[in-house]
Protein backbone atom coordinates (compact mmCIF):
# COMPACT_ATOMS: atom_id res chain seq x y z
CA UNK A 1 0.00 0.00 0.00
CA UNK A 2 1.11 3.58 -0.56
CA UNK A 3 1.95 5.65 2.49
CA UNK A 4 -1.54 7.12 2.32
CA UNK A 5 -5.03 5.86 1.54
CA UNK A 6 -6.73 8.23 -0.86
CA UNK A 7 -8.84 5.95 -3.02
CA UNK A 8 -11.05 3.26 -1.47
CA UNK A 9 -13.87 1.04 -2.67
CA UNK A 10 -16.30 -0.97 -0.53
CA UNK A 11 -17.79 -3.99 -2.30
CA UNK A 12 -19.96 -7.05 -1.84
CA UNK A 13 -18.65 -10.03 -3.84
CA UNK A 14 -20.23 -11.57 -6.95
CA UNK A 15 -22.49 -14.60 -6.82
CA UNK A 16 -20.78 -17.91 -7.64
CA UNK A 17 -24.10 -19.37 -8.81
CA UNK A 18 -27.76 -18.43 -8.61
CA UNK A 19 -29.50 -20.50 -5.94
CA UNK A 20 -31.74 -17.97 -4.19
CA UNK A 21 -32.45 -15.19 -6.73
CA UNK A 22 -33.64 -12.67 -4.15
CA UNK A 23 -30.19 -12.78 -2.57
CA UNK A 24 -27.99 -13.88 -5.50
CA UNK A 25 -29.55 -11.60 -8.14
CA UNK A 26 -31.14 -8.87 -6.03
CA UNK A 27 -33.15 -5.99 -7.40
CA UNK A 28 -31.81 -3.73 -4.67
CA UNK A 29 -28.32 -2.44 -3.82
CA UNK A 30 -26.95 -3.54 -0.44
CA UNK A 31 -27.53 -0.86 2.23
CA UNK A 32 -24.38 -1.68 4.24
CA UNK A 33 -22.29 -0.35 1.34
CA UNK A 34 -24.19 2.94 1.34
CA UNK A 35 -23.82 3.35 5.10
CA UNK A 36 -20.07 2.70 5.08
CA UNK A 37 -19.48 4.99 2.11
CA UNK A 38 -21.57 7.77 3.63
CA UNK A 39 -19.90 7.66 7.04
CA UNK A 40 -16.31 7.70 5.73
CA UNK A 41 -17.12 10.46 3.21
CA UNK A 42 -18.59 12.59 5.99
CA UNK A 43 -15.56 12.18 8.22
CA UNK A 44 -12.70 12.51 5.70
CA UNK A 45 -12.78 15.29 3.12
CA UNK A 46 -9.78 14.45 0.93
CA UNK A 47 -10.69 10.88 0.01
CA UNK A 48 -12.32 9.19 -2.96
CA UNK A 49 -14.56 6.39 -1.72
CA UNK A 50 -16.68 4.26 -4.03
CA UNK A 51 -19.06 1.33 -3.58
CA UNK A 52 -19.88 -1.65 -5.77
CA UNK A 53 -22.57 -4.29 -5.28
CA UNK A 54 -21.45 -7.04 -7.66
CA UNK A 55 -24.63 -9.07 -7.33
CA UNK A 56 -26.89 -6.11 -7.99
CA UNK A 57 -24.76 -4.97 -10.95
CA UNK A 58 -24.70 -8.56 -12.33
CA UNK A 59 -20.89 -8.75 -12.39
CA UNK A 60 -19.01 -12.04 -12.32
CA UNK A 61 -15.58 -12.41 -10.72
CA UNK A 62 -13.54 -11.65 -13.83
CA UNK A 63 -15.60 -8.57 -14.64
CA UNK A 64 -15.21 -7.39 -11.06
CA UNK A 65 -11.43 -7.88 -11.15
CA UNK A 66 -11.17 -5.91 -14.39
CA UNK A 67 -13.26 -3.07 -12.96
CA UNK A 68 -11.19 -2.86 -9.78
CA UNK A 69 -7.76 -3.17 -11.44
CA UNK A 70 -8.53 -0.40 -13.93
CA UNK A 71 -9.46 2.00 -11.13
CA UNK A 72 -6.17 1.84 -9.17
CA UNK A 73 -7.60 1.71 -5.65
CA UNK A 74 -5.32 1.94 -2.62
CA UNK A 75 -7.70 -0.21 -0.57
CA UNK A 76 -10.46 -2.65 -1.50
CA UNK A 77 -12.84 -3.48 1.35
CA UNK A 78 -14.95 -6.61 0.85
CA UNK A 79 -17.94 -7.34 3.07
CA UNK A 80 -19.30 -10.89 3.00
CA UNK A 81 -21.84 -13.19 4.61
CA UNK A 82 -20.81 -16.78 5.29
CA UNK A 83 -22.32 -18.02 2.01
CA UNK A 84 -20.26 -15.35 0.20
CA UNK A 85 -16.87 -15.86 1.83
CA UNK A 86 -15.58 -18.29 -0.81
CA UNK A 87 -16.48 -15.78 -3.49
CA UNK A 88 -14.57 -13.10 -1.54
CA UNK A 89 -11.56 -15.43 -1.24
CA UNK A 90 -11.61 -16.16 -4.98
CA UNK A 91 -11.91 -12.45 -5.79
CA UNK A 92 -8.98 -11.53 -3.53
CA UNK A 93 -6.85 -14.29 -5.08
CA UNK A 94 -7.52 -13.14 -8.65
CA UNK A 95 -6.84 -9.52 -7.71
CA UNK A 96 -3.43 -10.38 -6.26
CA UNK A 97 -2.59 -12.51 -9.31
CA UNK A 98 -3.21 -9.61 -11.73
CA UNK A 99 -1.39 -8.10 -9.71
CA UNK A 100 -3.32 -5.56 -7.68
CA UNK A 101 -0.91 -3.02 -6.14
CA UNK A 102 -3.08 -1.96 -3.23
CA UNK A 103 -4.33 -3.85 -0.17
CA UNK A 104 -7.43 -5.94 0.48
CA UNK A 105 -9.55 -5.84 3.63
CA UNK A 106 -12.27 -8.34 4.56
CA UNK A 107 -15.20 -7.63 6.87
CA UNK A 108 -18.81 -8.58 7.46
CA UNK A 109 -20.69 -11.16 9.48
CA UNK A 110 -18.48 -14.16 8.64
CA UNK A 111 -15.23 -12.32 9.34
CA UNK A 112 -16.65 -11.10 12.63
CA UNK A 113 -17.64 -14.61 13.73
CA UNK A 114 -14.41 -16.34 12.61
CA UNK A 115 -11.74 -13.63 12.38
CA UNK A 116 -8.53 -15.63 12.76
CA UNK A 117 -9.87 -18.53 10.70
CA UNK A 118 -10.80 -16.13 7.88
CA UNK A 119 -7.32 -14.61 7.77
CA UNK A 120 -5.76 -18.07 7.83
CA UNK A 121 -8.06 -19.30 5.07
CA UNK A 122 -6.83 -16.69 2.59
CA UNK A 123 -3.34 -15.18 2.53
CA UNK A 124 -4.69 -12.55 0.13
CA UNK A 125 -6.60 -10.72 2.84
CA UNK A 126 -4.19 -8.11 4.20
CA UNK A 127 -6.55 -6.81 6.86
CA UNK A 128 -9.74 -7.84 8.63
CA UNK A 129 -12.24 -5.69 10.49
CA UNK A 130 -14.71 -7.30 12.90
CA UNK A 131 -18.01 -5.81 14.03
CA UNK A 132 -19.72 -2.79 12.49
CA UNK A 133 -17.17 -1.42 10.07
CA UNK A 134 -17.74 2.33 10.01
CA UNK A 135 -15.68 3.43 13.03
CA UNK A 136 -12.82 0.87 12.65
CA UNK A 137 -12.44 1.68 8.94
CA UNK A 138 -12.26 5.38 9.75
CA UNK A 139 -9.63 4.69 12.43
CA UNK A 140 -7.68 2.49 10.02
CA UNK A 141 -7.55 5.08 7.22
CA UNK A 142 -6.59 7.89 9.59
CA UNK A 143 -3.90 5.72 11.21
CA UNK A 144 -2.35 4.84 7.84
CA UNK A 145 -2.49 8.42 6.59
CA UNK A 146 -0.88 9.72 9.77
CA UNK A 147 1.87 7.10 9.67
CA UNK A 148 0.97 5.63 13.07
CA UNK A 149 1.00 2.03 14.33
CA UNK A 150 -2.00 -0.16 13.52
CA UNK A 151 -2.07 -1.93 16.89
CA UNK A 152 -4.50 0.63 18.37
CA UNK A 153 -7.21 0.34 15.69
CA UNK A 154 -10.41 -1.19 17.07
CA UNK A 155 -11.61 -4.50 15.62
CA UNK A 156 -8.54 -4.89 13.38
CA UNK A 157 -6.43 -7.92 12.44
CA UNK A 158 -3.45 -7.42 10.13
CA UNK A 159 -0.39 -9.17 8.75
CA UNK A 160 3.11 -8.20 9.81
CA UNK A 161 6.32 -10.14 9.17
CA UNK A 162 4.34 -13.18 7.99
CA UNK A 163 2.32 -13.20 11.22
CA UNK A 164 -1.37 -12.56 11.81
CA UNK A 165 -1.75 -9.97 14.56
CA UNK A 166 -4.78 -8.80 16.50
CA UNK A 167 -4.69 -5.14 17.42
CA UNK A 168 -4.65 -4.32 21.13
CA UNK A 169 -8.17 -2.91 20.71
CA UNK A 170 -9.51 -5.76 18.60
CA UNK A 171 -12.21 -6.54 21.19
CA UNK A 172 -13.67 -3.01 21.09
CA UNK A 173 -16.96 -2.61 19.22
CA UNK A 174 -18.57 0.69 18.26
CA UNK A 175 -21.83 1.63 16.62
CA UNK A 176 -22.08 4.98 14.86
CA UNK A 177 -25.26 3.99 13.06
CA UNK A 178 -27.23 6.84 14.62
CA UNK A 179 -24.84 9.34 12.97
CA UNK A 180 -25.84 8.23 9.46
CA UNK A 181 -28.61 10.61 8.49
CA UNK A 182 -29.17 10.25 4.75
CA UNK A 183 -27.07 7.56 3.00
CA UNK A 184 -25.31 8.27 -0.28
CA UNK A 185 -27.03 6.14 -2.95
CA UNK A 186 -25.34 7.78 -5.95
CA UNK A 187 -22.95 4.92 -6.73
CA UNK A 188 -24.94 2.18 -8.49
CA UNK A 189 -25.68 1.94 -12.23
CA UNK A 190 -28.70 -0.39 -12.55
CA UNK A 191 -32.18 0.85 -11.78
CA UNK A 192 -33.48 -0.69 -8.53
CA UNK A 193 -37.05 -1.86 -8.07
CA UNK A 194 -36.74 -2.20 -4.30
CA UNK A 195 -35.15 -0.25 -1.46
CA UNK A 196 -33.56 -2.09 1.43
CA UNK A 197 -33.20 0.23 4.40
CA UNK A 198 -32.29 -0.05 8.07
CA UNK A 199 -33.89 2.06 10.79
CA UNK A 200 -32.30 0.25 13.72
CA UNK A 201 -29.37 -2.06 14.43
CA UNK A 202 -29.03 -4.49 17.29
CA UNK A 203 -31.32 -6.99 19.02
CA UNK A 204 -31.79 -7.56 22.77
CA UNK A 205 -32.75 -11.25 22.40
CA UNK A 206 -30.35 -14.21 22.62
CA UNK A 207 -31.70 -16.69 20.05
CA UNK A 208 -29.38 -19.68 19.81
CA UNK A 209 -29.55 -19.71 16.00
CA UNK A 210 -28.63 -16.02 15.50
CA UNK A 211 -25.11 -14.56 15.47
CA UNK A 212 -26.48 -11.11 16.43
CA UNK A 213 -23.53 -9.35 14.72
CA UNK A 214 -24.69 -5.88 15.73
CA UNK A 215 -24.92 -6.69 19.44
CA UNK A 216 -27.74 -6.54 21.96
CA UNK A 217 -27.67 -2.76 22.35
CA UNK A 218 -29.94 -1.07 19.81
CA UNK A 219 -29.12 2.12 17.93
CA UNK A 220 -31.52 4.05 15.71
CA UNK A 221 -31.27 6.46 12.81
CA UNK A 222 -33.19 9.72 12.68
CA UNK A 223 -36.73 9.26 11.36
CA UNK A 224 -36.51 12.19 8.92
CA UNK A 225 -33.41 10.74 7.27
CA UNK A 226 -35.16 7.43 6.60
CA UNK A 227 -38.25 9.15 5.24
CA UNK A 228 -36.07 11.26 2.94
CA UNK A 229 -34.33 8.11 1.70
CA UNK A 230 -37.65 6.47 0.81
CA UNK A 231 -38.86 9.65 -0.90
CA UNK A 232 -35.64 9.86 -2.94
CA UNK A 233 -35.99 6.30 -4.24
CA UNK A 234 -39.60 6.90 -5.23
CA UNK A 235 -38.87 10.20 -6.99
CA UNK A 236 -35.72 8.99 -8.78
CA UNK A 237 -36.61 5.37 -9.57
CA UNK A 238 -40.34 4.95 -8.95
CA UNK A 239 -39.62 2.45 -6.14
CA UNK A 240 -42.71 1.56 -4.11
CA UNK A 241 -41.36 -1.65 -2.52
CA UNK A 242 -39.55 -0.98 0.75
CA UNK A 243 -37.99 -3.67 2.91
CA UNK A 244 -36.59 -2.93 6.35
CA UNK A 245 -33.51 -5.00 7.19
CA UNK A 246 -33.79 -4.34 10.95
CA UNK A 247 -33.28 -7.48 13.02
CA UNK A 248 -36.54 -6.59 14.77
CA UNK A 249 -38.76 -3.75 13.62
CA UNK A 250 -40.91 -2.20 16.34
CA UNK A 251 -38.76 -2.61 19.46
CA UNK A 252 -39.40 1.05 20.25
CA UNK A 253 -43.13 1.62 19.75
CA UNK A 254 -43.03 5.43 19.86
CA UNK A 255 -40.18 5.63 17.35
CA UNK A 256 -41.76 3.03 15.03
CA UNK A 257 -45.18 4.69 15.03
CA UNK A 258 -43.60 8.08 14.24
CA UNK A 259 -41.66 6.51 11.37
CA UNK A 260 -44.74 4.77 9.92
CA UNK A 261 -46.82 7.94 10.13
CA UNK A 262 -44.18 10.09 8.44
CA UNK A 263 -43.73 7.58 5.63
CA UNK A 264 -47.52 7.59 5.19
CA UNK A 265 -47.43 11.39 4.82
CA UNK A 266 -45.32 11.01 1.67
CA UNK A 267 -48.53 9.83 -0.07
CA UNK A 268 -46.67 7.35 -2.26
CA UNK A 269 -49.28 5.30 -4.17
CA UNK A 270 -49.29 1.50 -3.89
CA UNK A 271 -46.54 1.50 -1.28
CA UNK A 272 -45.61 -1.97 -0.01
CA UNK A 273 -43.47 -2.28 3.12
CA UNK A 274 -41.92 -5.50 4.44
CA UNK A 275 -40.56 -5.87 7.96
CA UNK A 276 -39.30 -8.57 10.32
CA UNK A 277 -40.76 -8.35 13.80
CA UNK A 278 -41.09 -10.06 17.18
CA UNK A 279 -44.59 -11.08 18.22
CA UNK A 280 -43.98 -9.62 21.68
CA UNK A 281 -43.61 -6.14 20.12
CA UNK A 282 -46.91 -6.24 18.24
CA UNK A 283 -48.94 -4.19 20.72
CA UNK A 284 -52.22 -2.44 19.97
CA UNK A 285 -50.68 0.96 19.20
CA UNK A 286 -48.18 -0.44 16.71
CA UNK A 287 -50.77 -2.72 15.08
CA UNK A 288 -53.08 0.26 14.57
CA UNK A 289 -50.25 2.26 12.99
CA UNK A 290 -49.74 -0.57 10.50
CA UNK A 291 -53.48 -0.96 9.93
CA UNK A 292 -54.15 2.75 9.36
CA UNK A 293 -51.31 3.03 6.87
CA UNK A 294 -52.33 3.92 3.28
CA UNK A 295 -50.41 1.04 1.79
CA UNK A 296 -49.66 -2.61 2.48
CA UNK A 297 -47.52 -4.17 5.18
CA UNK A 298 -46.01 -7.62 5.00
CA UNK A 299 -44.93 -8.62 8.48
CA UNK A 300 -42.63 -11.55 9.07
CA UNK A 301 -42.99 -12.94 12.57
CA UNK A 302 -40.27 -15.26 13.82
CA UNK A 303 -42.40 -18.02 15.38
CA UNK A 304 -39.58 -20.62 15.13
CA UNK A 305 -41.38 -23.69 16.51
CA UNK A 306 -44.73 -24.99 17.69
CA UNK A 307 -43.11 -26.83 20.59
CA UNK A 308 -43.52 -24.84 23.83
CA UNK A 309 -40.50 -26.47 25.48
CA UNK A 310 -38.21 -25.46 22.63
CA UNK A 311 -39.70 -21.97 22.50
CA UNK A 312 -38.52 -21.47 26.07
CA UNK A 313 -35.07 -22.88 25.31
CA UNK A 314 -34.09 -20.86 22.23
CA UNK A 315 -33.70 -17.48 23.99
CA UNK A 316 -36.46 -15.58 22.18
CA UNK A 317 -38.79 -14.88 25.12
CA UNK A 318 -41.73 -16.22 23.16
CA UNK A 319 -44.75 -18.48 23.67
CA UNK A 320 -47.55 -19.78 21.47
CA UNK A 321 -50.04 -17.54 23.28
CA UNK A 322 -47.94 -14.45 22.48
CA UNK A 323 -47.80 -15.52 18.83
CA UNK A 324 -51.57 -16.10 18.68
CA UNK A 325 -52.31 -12.73 20.29
CA UNK A 326 -50.03 -10.90 17.85
CA UNK A 327 -51.53 -12.62 14.81
CA UNK A 328 -55.09 -11.93 15.91
CA UNK A 329 -54.28 -8.29 16.64
CA UNK A 330 -52.66 -7.73 13.24
CA UNK A 331 -55.25 -9.61 11.18
CA UNK A 332 -57.94 -7.14 12.15
CA UNK A 333 -56.56 -4.99 9.34
CA UNK A 334 -56.98 -5.91 5.66
CA UNK A 335 -53.74 -4.21 4.51
CA UNK A 336 -51.55 -6.51 6.65
CA UNK A 337 -50.27 -9.88 5.48
CA UNK A 338 -48.34 -12.12 7.85
CA UNK A 339 -45.50 -14.54 7.22
CA UNK A 340 -44.93 -17.10 9.95
CA UNK A 341 -41.25 -18.04 10.06
CA UNK A 342 -40.42 -21.51 11.38
CA UNK A 343 -37.22 -23.54 11.73
CA UNK A 344 -36.92 -27.32 11.43
CA UNK A 345 -33.90 -28.76 13.20
CA UNK A 346 -33.84 -27.18 16.66
CA UNK A 347 -31.62 -28.81 19.32
CA UNK A 348 -32.83 -32.38 20.04
CA UNK A 349 -35.58 -32.00 17.43
CA UNK A 350 -37.69 -35.10 16.77
CA UNK A 351 -40.61 -35.91 14.48
CA UNK A 352 -43.17 -34.94 17.10
CA UNK A 353 -41.67 -31.50 17.73
CA UNK A 354 -41.10 -30.83 14.02
CA UNK A 355 -44.68 -31.78 13.17
CA UNK A 356 -45.95 -29.58 15.99
CA UNK A 357 -44.42 -26.59 14.17
CA UNK A 358 -46.16 -27.52 10.93
CA UNK A 359 -49.53 -28.10 12.61
CA UNK A 360 -49.19 -24.89 14.65
CA UNK A 361 -48.49 -22.91 11.49
CA UNK A 362 -51.58 -24.33 9.80
CA UNK A 363 -53.72 -23.41 12.82
CA UNK A 364 -52.76 -19.73 12.69
CA UNK A 365 -54.53 -17.03 10.70
CA UNK A 366 -51.41 -16.23 8.67
CA UNK A 367 -50.98 -15.79 4.92
CA UNK A 368 -47.90 -17.91 4.45
CA UNK A 369 -45.65 -20.14 6.52
CA UNK A 370 -41.93 -20.38 5.79
CA UNK A 371 -40.21 -23.56 6.93
CA UNK A 372 -36.46 -23.17 6.91
CA UNK A 373 -34.02 -25.88 7.94
CA UNK A 374 -31.67 -24.76 10.69
CA UNK A 375 -28.45 -23.21 9.37
CA UNK A 376 -25.50 -23.44 11.81
CA UNK A 377 -24.13 -19.96 11.16
CA UNK A 378 -20.69 -19.28 12.67
CA UNK A 379 -20.95 -17.21 15.82
CA UNK A 380 -24.20 -18.81 16.99
CA UNK A 381 -24.78 -21.23 19.84
CA UNK A 382 -26.01 -23.75 17.26
CA UNK A 383 -22.62 -23.53 15.50
CA UNK A 384 -20.83 -24.20 18.77
CA UNK A 385 -23.12 -27.15 19.54
CA UNK A 386 -22.46 -28.66 16.13
CA UNK A 387 -18.71 -28.22 16.41
CA UNK A 388 -18.84 -29.99 19.79
CA UNK A 389 -21.39 -32.63 18.63
CA UNK A 390 -23.86 -31.50 21.29
CA UNK A 391 -27.68 -31.62 21.32
CA UNK A 392 -27.77 -34.50 18.80
CA UNK A 393 -26.18 -32.41 16.03
CA UNK A 394 -23.75 -33.77 13.46
CA UNK A 395 -21.96 -31.41 11.04
CA UNK A 396 -21.86 -32.63 7.43
CA UNK A 397 -21.07 -29.41 5.56
CA UNK A 398 -18.57 -29.47 2.71
CA UNK A 399 -18.37 -25.80 1.78
CA UNK A 400 -19.22 -22.31 3.08
CA UNK A 401 -21.24 -21.94 -0.13
CA UNK A 402 -23.92 -24.13 1.44
CA UNK A 403 -24.67 -21.67 4.23
CA UNK A 404 -27.51 -19.95 2.39
CA UNK A 405 -30.92 -18.95 3.69
CA UNK A 406 -33.22 -21.82 2.74
CA UNK A 407 -31.19 -24.52 1.00
CA UNK A 408 -28.28 -25.11 3.35
CA UNK A 409 -27.15 -28.71 3.85
CA UNK A 410 -24.70 -28.31 6.67
CA UNK A 411 -25.94 -30.75 9.33
CA UNK A 412 -28.20 -33.56 10.39
CA UNK A 413 -29.50 -34.72 13.76
CA UNK A 414 -28.95 -37.97 15.62
CA UNK A 415 -32.58 -38.96 15.05
CA UNK A 416 -32.92 -37.22 11.65
CA UNK A 417 -31.05 -37.99 8.48
CA UNK A 418 -30.61 -35.01 6.20
CA UNK A 419 -33.19 -36.25 3.70
CA UNK A 420 -35.74 -36.61 6.50
CA UNK A 421 -35.30 -32.96 7.49
CA UNK A 422 -35.76 -31.97 3.86
CA UNK A 423 -38.84 -34.20 3.54
CA UNK A 424 -40.39 -32.45 6.54
CA UNK A 425 -39.68 -29.08 4.92
CA UNK A 426 -41.54 -30.11 1.75
CA UNK A 427 -44.34 -31.68 3.78
CA UNK A 428 -44.70 -28.50 5.85
CA UNK A 429 -45.27 -26.27 2.84
CA UNK A 430 -47.72 -28.64 1.19
CA UNK A 431 -49.66 -29.32 4.38
CA UNK A 432 -49.97 -25.60 5.18
CA UNK A 433 -51.36 -24.62 1.79
CA UNK A 434 -53.63 -27.64 1.35
CA UNK A 435 -54.96 -27.61 4.91
CA UNK A 436 -55.88 -23.95 4.52
CA UNK A 437 -57.21 -24.53 0.97
CA UNK A 438 -54.89 -21.80 -0.27
CA UNK A 439 -54.50 -23.39 -3.70
CA UNK A 440 -53.92 -20.14 -5.57
CA UNK A 441 -51.35 -19.03 -3.00
CA UNK A 442 -49.71 -22.45 -3.24
CA UNK A 443 -49.39 -22.16 -7.02
CA UNK A 444 -48.04 -18.62 -6.72
CA UNK A 445 -45.52 -19.72 -4.09
CA UNK A 446 -44.25 -22.53 -6.37
CA UNK A 447 -43.91 -20.13 -9.30
CA UNK A 448 -42.11 -17.41 -7.35
CA UNK A 449 -39.78 -19.85 -5.57
CA UNK A 450 -39.27 -22.26 -8.48
CA UNK A 451 -35.51 -21.71 -8.54
CA UNK A 452 -35.08 -22.48 -4.85
CA UNK A 453 -37.48 -25.44 -5.12
CA UNK A 454 -35.39 -26.93 -7.95
CA UNK A 455 -32.19 -26.82 -5.88
CA UNK A 456 -33.98 -28.09 -2.77
CA UNK A 457 -35.47 -31.04 -4.70
CA UNK A 458 -32.11 -31.84 -6.24
CA UNK A 459 -30.48 -31.88 -2.80
CA UNK A 460 -33.31 -33.96 -1.36
CA UNK A 461 -33.20 -36.60 -4.09
CA UNK A 462 -29.42 -36.79 -3.86
CA UNK A 463 -29.60 -37.30 -0.09
CA UNK A 464 -32.30 -39.96 -0.47
CA UNK A 465 -30.23 -41.88 -3.01
CA UNK A 466 -27.10 -41.75 -0.89
CA UNK A 467 -29.12 -42.03 2.37
CA UNK A 468 -27.37 -39.01 3.81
Amino acid sequence: MNNTVKKVIIISPPAKKIIEPNYDRPEFPRPALAYLKTYISQKINDICIDALDCKFERLNTDQTVSTLIDSNYDLICITAFTSEINSAIELAKKLKENPFQGKIMIGGVHATALPMETMEESINFDYLIAGEGEKPLLEFINTINQGEELNQVSGLIYRENNKIIKSLNFHLRYSVFSEIDKPDWSWFKRKPTELRVMAQKGCPYTCDFCANPNGRKTTKRQVDGIVSEISEFYENFGVTKISFDDEIFGLDTKYSVELINKIDQLNIPSLHISIMAHARCMNKKLAEAFGNFNGNFQIGLGMETGDEVRLKEIGKSLSKDIVNDAVNRLKKFKNISIEGLFIIGHPRENFRSALSSIFFAASLNIDIAVFGIMVPYPGTQIWKDMKDNKNDYRMILSSWDEFNKQISSGFELKNFKRWQLEFLQFFGYNYFFLKRLKLLSWAKFIYVRKHEIFFALRNFLGNVIYRR
